[in-house]
């Protein structure tokens, strides 16, 4: 796996499991193996790496939501799957995550928010539709 990838892996699972506040530079550097130098070469702050992994993670989640779609058998079994994913999904997340994003990472909080506006939407317009 390329440097930056894992750099993105590894602070996103970071991220869910303490909270974006309580995870410095220097503990992902520890946890990586690298140096503080390494990661600014491919981030310059951390709040370029919050907005990488956040958009990583809406993207997987879209992706799964499309996979659900297109794999149901009905509506019915869409949705079940949907919520299963989410319940799974909030068990691993800290839920600082969401509220140190609100305060102190304003581009991935407004990333959050557009991807919860128009992803969700149109999921659901395209879910009534189907039903």
């Amino acid at each position: 796996m390329e440097t930056k990838e894992r750099i993105i892996e590894v602070a996103t699972e970071m991220f869910r499991e303490y909270g974006i506040k309580s995870v410095t530079m220097d503990d992902m550097a520890n946890q990586l193996s690298i140096s503080k130098k390494t990661i600014y070469q491919f981030f310059k702050d951390k709040d370029e790496i919050v907005v990488t992994c956040t958009s990583k993670m809406l993207k997987e989640q879209e992706r799964e939501i499309c996979r659900f779609r297109s794999e149901s058998k009905d509506i019915i079994d869409e949705l079940i799957q949907t919520m299963e994913y989410f319940k799974k999904v909030l068990r691993v997340i800290n839920p600082t995550f969401i509220s140190d994003m609100e305060k102190y990472h304003p581009k991935a909080w407004q990333l959050f928010l557009n991807h919860k506006e128009n992803c969700f939407r149109d999921s659901l317009m395209a879910s009534m539709q189907r039903g």
